[in-house]
């Protein structure tokens, strides 16, 4: 019955140690006026969060994993991340 209990309490902390997480998360943001509109981050994307929108990049946060490939890929440096 301890062990039990114990299980719970550590799933009910590491639920919230997530969510904490997720809230702090600094996904990456497209700096418009930098955006050339090239699509390197949309193929560089793993799971399509990124289209291009009036000839700039635009990032779904509900899709993006926060791996910062679209940072790495932009060659304008138009994709950042928050300080």
């Amino acid at each position: 019955m301890k062990v039990k209990k114990s299980i719970v309490i550590i799933i009910i902390l590491l639920l919230i140690g997530l969510a904490i997480l997720a809230k702090n998360r600094q996904k990456p943001f497209v700096d418009k006026h930098e955006c050339v509109g090239c699509k390197d981050c949309v193929e560089a994307c793993p799971v399509q969060a990124i289209e291009i929108v009036e000839e700039k990049a635009e990032i779904a946060d509900t899709l993006c994993i926060d791996c910062k490939a679209c940072v790495k890929t932009c060659p304008q440096s138009a994709i950042r991340t928050p300080k």
